[in-house]
């Protein structure tokens, strides 16, 4: 997937019902929304005391979780493929250091990790485990990844630029093969328009539902070795 795919055209196109026109209200917006899927991950990964620890948030476009992160105490990094995506957003977060990165060409930076997040990323890339590879070895031994993507049905292709998407056991599969132990996956859908009122109303239900009206995703938690 070129880069330029993913520039000013596609976040005032396809992606603007997310980003919106970068403002500080669009990014409350999605901090509200990735609230709840933070509040989930908890379960399975410390994400609420961030002290002495790094994430790095990738496809990160207004960065949501950054921002969650940071305020917990996280270094917070974050990178996009987009060069739109970053200028704008590093307008918006002070404390998150970001930086244009494509998981697919190479190891962007010599920084290790102690957590990496990327929700809904890995269904725009075409090498699968060069991208998985290169995300790996950003990660300190131990240290962990998590993915979101979204599953086939027919909301996942309405976006040109998913050219990816797959059942949960194929992740699972990828992310074995390239070295990851320890996998974890689930669905998880959230009810839409709740979280405009109230981050807390970003509520993660367990559970797969096609449906259009419904926002709902493939969850993946793996360790490194």
């Amino acid at each position: 997937m070129r880069n330029n795919t993913f520039e000013e055209s596609y976040f005032k196109g396809h992606y603007c019902k997310n980003t919106g026109n970068f403002q500080k209200k669009d990014l409350q917006k999605l901090f509200n929304w990735y609230w709840g899927w933070i509040t989930y991950f908890q379960r399975y990964v410390d994400l609420q005391n961030g002290a002495g620890k790094n994430v790095l948030e990738v496809g990160c476009g207004i960065a949501p979780i950054s921002k969650i992160l940071s305020e917990r105490g996280f270094q917070t990094y974050a990178s996009d493929i987009s060069s739109y995506a970053i200028e704008n957003t590093k307008k918006l977060q002070k404390n998150t250091i970001f930086f244009i990165q494509d998981i697919t060409i190479r190891k962007t930076i010599s920084k290790k990790f102690d957590i990496i997040i990327a929700c809904e990323v890995v269904e725009h890339i075409n090498s699968i485990t060069t991208g998985l590879k290169n995300l790996k070895k950003m990660l300190k031994k131990d240290g962990v990844i998590i993915l979101s993507t979204p599953f086939p049905c027919k909301k996942a292709y309405d976006d040109p630029t998913h050219i990816n998407v797959h059942e949960k056991e194929y992740w699972e599969e990828q992310l074995q093969k390239v070295g990851f132990i320890k996998t974890v996956s689930f669905y998880l859908s959230f009810l839409p328009f709740l979280y405009f009122l109230d981050k807390r109303l970003s509520i993660a239900l367990p559970m797969k539902i096609p449906w259009k009206y419904i926002n709902s995703t493939t969850i993946l938690i793996a360790w490194n070795k």
